[in-house]
């Protein structure tokens, strides 16, 4: 009879054991699966391509037409663009003017953005720091989500 009874208090203490592991693994899956479940990190997106269709014009200057292959010097003040942003598949077939749910992917290179939105509210997009004066230099994608969709869209860029 004793050793019934140690063979029952080993099946108990092994059993609690692995009880208690699969109850540590279930959860900790569960965990895992709700994390990702709720995530936006790394959800999969389809890229587009787009191109600027409108005008632009340098520091106070007159409105110039913005044509396809023309380089628009930075060099004398900073550059206004105003117009629409036009999609294109991954495959360049055109889908339409950008519509303002999908945010726009922006490679900022030494320069910084100002968006406006309807309003006449302005959204910066730079790297300030006031230990490196007025702003810093850096190279970094933003993305900016247009809040007027069809609107003529207006943003200065700064060099």
């Amino acid at each position: 009879m004793h050793n019934k009874e140690n063979k029952l208090k080993f099946l108990n203490k092994t059993m609690l054991k692995i009880v208690g592991i699969v109850l540590m693994l279930i959860l900790g899956v569960g965990l895992f699966w709700q994390g990702k479940a709720n995530s936006t990190q790394a959800i999969p997106a389809m890229l587009a391509q787009v191109y600027f269709e409108g005008e632009y014009r340098i520091g106070d200057g007159e409105w110039q037409e913005i044509v396809e292959g023309e380089h628009i010097s930075s060099t004398q003040g900073d550059v206004t663009l105003r117009g629409h942003f036009h999609m294109l598949t991954p495959y360049g077939e055109y889908v339409g003017i950008y519509s303002d749910e999908i945010p726009i992917a922006f490679y900022v290179d030494h320069i910084n953005l100002i968006f406006y939105d309807t309003d006449g509210n302005s959204v910066m997009a730079d790297h300030e720091n006031p230990l490196f004066g007025k702003s810093s230099c850096g190279v970094n994608w933003i993305a900016y989500t247009f809040a007027n969709g069809e609107n003529i869209i207006e943003f200065v860029v700064h060099n």
